[in-house]
């Protein structure tokens, strides 16, 4: 059978029943002519023996061979016109009949054709003639290329302050003028020892110790913690007071009971939920900022705030009124209208000013303080921004 991909030709067994085959040499899968499907044409076994014969006779060596357009040529070996496997350029081929190893003559001749120019090597010029031997460049570099320098680099001598802060060994600096910061790599003049950037001592090479302001300042919502204390302390006394000698003249000791009970819950809520903030920078320059909730006087677990993660610190004010604060003012309303007119003005008409950690160009991400004091808000701000660094 012959492979019509690469022209190798092959017998196929005597048992093969399907209609395609396999070429051994390419891969390519062929179509087993239908007249006869399991035996190979006479041509084809014509020349495999005469491959058998040329085998047992033949050096084996690869002989060059006249390759024409497509691959195809006269094999030396067999004398059969075959086309020949593509290979790689300058390697042997295997003629698909014989198996036979050839070379494609034309890349053969264009091989021993091409002129071989050895290079030429260029001697040190006379102004290298005085150089040390013993020299890198005398000892490992006699030759050098046309393009190099003709004349020696003038060195600088090494000044004093260089050997405390390089070493005795060091080298000396070439061209002189300028030199680099040890510690942020920034070219400066020579004359100077103190580096503008970073403020490196040049002649140690040491780091200023920097340090910062300690701060320490703590903000309350609205009204601190001890007048809270005491204004719910005498608020329950005179509850107390007024509404058991009345409940004892009108014998209604359970109604003065469930409405102490009621009072003291409300009040407690009023009077002491509020939020306490703590801001402290150390003399190294670390800041922490904490935040404390008490609810009823009682105060809740303090969370840090990691001002890392901000970019910037934002004022601004808000009329906001939330269904907590009209269903107070409801629960209020009937207990009098002087109560409910008190929680109206001061917690749902005025105007109340916030402080927010912002974050995307501005965006304010964390609210950290909402109260009716301008000057307080603004104080906040100011001081989380000189501490922290924001713009």
């Amino acid at each position: 059978m012959l492979c019509h991909g690469c022209g190798h030709a092959w017998q196929l067994a005597a048992d093969y029943a399907r209609k395609k085959a396999q070429c051994p040499e390419c891969g390519v899968f062929c179509e087993v002519p239908e007249e006869t499907p399991r035996q190979a044409a006479p041509a084809a076994a014509a020349r495999g023996r005469v491959a058998d014969d040329l085998f047992l006779h033949d050096d084996r060596k690869a002989k060059p061979v006249e390759i024409g357009p497509g691959g195809v040529g006269d094999c030396p070996h067999c004398g059969e016109t075959v086309r020949f496997t593509p290979g790689r350029k300058g390697r042997p081929r295997t003629c698909p009949s014989c198996e036979g190893p050839v070379l494609d003559s034309s890349i053969q001749k264009a091989v021993s054709q091409a002129p071989v120019t050895p290079p030429v090597a260029t001697p040190v010029s006379p102004p290298y003639a005085d150089m040390d031997a013993a020299s890198a460049f005398g000892e490992e570099t006699p030759y050098r290329f046309r393009d190099a320098p003709t004349t020696k680099p003038a060195a600088v001598p090494k000044r004093p302050e260089e050997g405390a802060l390089f070493g005795e060994d060091s080298y000396g600096l070439v061209g002189g003028g300028h030199r680099n910061c040890p510690n942020c790599s920034m070219m400066m003049e020579d004359h100077l020892l103190k580096c503008p950037r970073c403020a490196c001592n040049m002649l140690t090479g040491e780091m200023p110790a920097k340090t910062y302001e300690p701060v320490d300042r703590e903000w309350e919502s609205g009204m601190p913690y001890r007048r809270r204390l005491t204004i719910f302390l005498v608020a329950e006394g005179v509850f107390v007071a007024f509404g058991l000698i009345g409940a004892i003249m009108a014998d209604e000791l359970l109604m003065f009971f469930l409405t102490w009970q009621l009072f003291t819950a409300l009040f407690a809520f009023i009077i002491g939920t509020y939020i306490k903030l703590h801001l402290k920078r150390s003399e190294r320059g670390r800041v922490t900022m904490t935040e404390t909730w008490r609810i009823c006087l009682i105060p809740r677990p303090t969370r840090t705030i990691p001002l890392s993660e901000y970019e910037g610190v934002l004022v601004h004010n808000e009329r906001d009124s939330g269904f907590w604060d009209w269903l107070v003012f409801a629960f209020l309303f009937p207990f009098g209208i002087v109560p409910s007119l008190f929680w109206f003005w001061f917690f749902i008409h005025q105007d109340k000013f916030v402080v927010s950690l912002c974050k995307d160009h501005g965006f304010p991400e964390k609210t950290i303080f909402r109260g009716m004091s301008e000057t307080m808000a603004k104080d906040i701000a100011a001081t989380i921004q000189d501490a922290v660094g924001f713009p």
